[in-house]
């Protein structure tokens, strides 16, 4: 891909588990696997398994449900995103995006400017949406931390692409966009 005419580098927000832990993933499947086979178990027997347990078996259960409750939540963090503004099109670009403990992505969305349906900033979120045909292509990294040389997944489809802007209160990003590029930006007050 050829050099941009401007590039926009900021952090946007997003959103990650609070905790995120071996442990917490082997009680949830613990406790999804004692919640299916006590149904199957049922459903097989027509007879209430849950009710036949034992006090310590709930107290065992309900310890499992209180620790799942103590490490759910998510908090906003920033992440490194940009904007690529080029005569003919725009590119939203995440170097590494994360999703979970185990996924995150590289991120290439490309917008020409002819297929740019709108463009909205809404302002108490601090969240702007991208709505046209893009080409999105996505890189996974693997546990290493390494980049695959294809892409994971490369398709033109008719979508949205959409960042947070809470961590870069000085940048003003409906200007930047307007100033570089042909779209209008929609600002709503919600």
């Amino acid at each position: 891909m050829k050099e941009p005419i401007y590039k926009l580098c900021f952090q946007e927000g997003i959103l990650v588990p609070k905790h995120e832990s071996r442990t917490k993933d082997i009680v949830k499947y613990l406790l999804a696997l004692f919640i299916a086979l006590g149904i199957v178990l049922s459903i097989i027997f027509r007879e209430n398994i849950f009710s036949e347990m034992s006090g310590s078996v709930w107290a065992v259960v309900l310890i499992g449900i209180v620790y799942l409750l103590s490490q759910s939540g998510h908090k906003n963090i920033p992440s490194d995103c940009e904007l690529w503004f080029y005569d003919d099109r725009i590119v939203h670009y995440r170097p590494k995006r994360y999703y979970s403990r185990k996924k995150s992505r590289r991120e290439y969305y490309v917008f020409l400017y002819k297929d740019i349906e709108k463009c909205q900033y809404r302002t108490t979120v601090k969240k702007f949406d991208i709505y046209g045909v893009l080409e999105g292509t996505f890189y996974d990294y693997d546990k290493n931390g390494n980049l695959p040389e294809e892409p994971s997944y490369h398709k033109t489809v008719d979508a949205l692409t959409v960042f947070y802007v809470t961590f870069e209160p000085t940048i003003n990003f409906v200007e930047e966009i307007e100033t570089h590029s042909p779209i209008k930006v929609e600002i709503l007050n919600c």
